[in-house]
Parts: structure tokens; C-alpha cells; sequence
């Protein structure tokens, strides 16, 4: 009887986190979308530390600095969202002349570069 009451407390307790996590991500969302960045910026920080968020959060991240003109900082947080997913190929791909990956895709040395640093060269 104690094994089923240790079990079901704890299966409680990993729900209650996943929900905070994602709680922090729908504020997050929340927040970018009425353009309210320092609170998004703050709601995404906390998602991502979270692994069941990370990699939505970093994308979060990567839109809010871009959305707020710090392309380093969005590529940063793009790269280190590319480096931590195994399926990061499609997001690269689609967000390639976004300014997320690199802020002027009119410049040859500018996609090389971006290229390379998701490459790891």
C-alpha cells in the first residue's frame, strides 16, 4: 500500500512540474504576443530550464531578440537551440533569411559565416 502512495505521489508531482513548464511557456507566448518583451524574455528564461521546453523556448528566445533588433543575441540563442536538437535541420532551413540566423542575407560572408557557426566550424 505504501509503494502505491510513494508512486502516485510522485506521478502527481512530475505532472505538477510538466504543467509549470508549460505554464511558462504560454505566458511566455502570452507576453511576445502582446509585445511585453522584458516579461517574454523572463517567462522563456524559465521554460528553458526545462527540458520538455528548452528547445521551443530557445526558438522564443531567438524570435525576442529579433524582433527587438540584437541579431547576435538571436542567433546565439538559435544556435545553441540547433546544438541541443537532434531535428534542427528544418528550423535552420526555414528560418534561414528570417534574420534570426543572421541579420543581412544580401552579404555572401554573412551566410558563409552563419553556415559555418551552425556547423560547428
Amino acid at each position: 500500500m505504501k509503494i502505491k502512495v510513494v508512486i502516485l505521489s510522485t506521478l502527481v508531482l512530475i505532472s505538477t512540474l510538466v504543467q509549470a513548464s508549460n505554464d511558462n511557456l504560454k505566458k511566455a507566448w502570452g507576453y511576445f504576443k502582446e509585445n511585453n518583451n522584458k516579461e517574454a524574455m523572463a517567462a522563456f528564461q524559465e521554460a528553458k530550464a526545462d527540458a520538455t521546453c528548452k528547445s521551443e523556448a530557445l526558438l522564443g528566445i531567438a524570435m525576442l531578440h529579433r524582433s527587438m533588433g540584437q541579431a547576435d543575441d538571436a542567433f546565439n540563442a538559435f544556435k545553441e537551440f540547433y546544438n541541443s536538437n537532434d531535428d534542427s535541420y528544418a528550423y535552420a532551413y526555414a528560418l534561414w533569411t528570417s534574420g534570426i540566423i543572421f541579420s543581412d542575407y544580401s552579404k555572401k560572408h554573412g551566410a558563409l559565416y552563419a553556415g559555418q557557426a551552425l556547423r560547428g566550424s
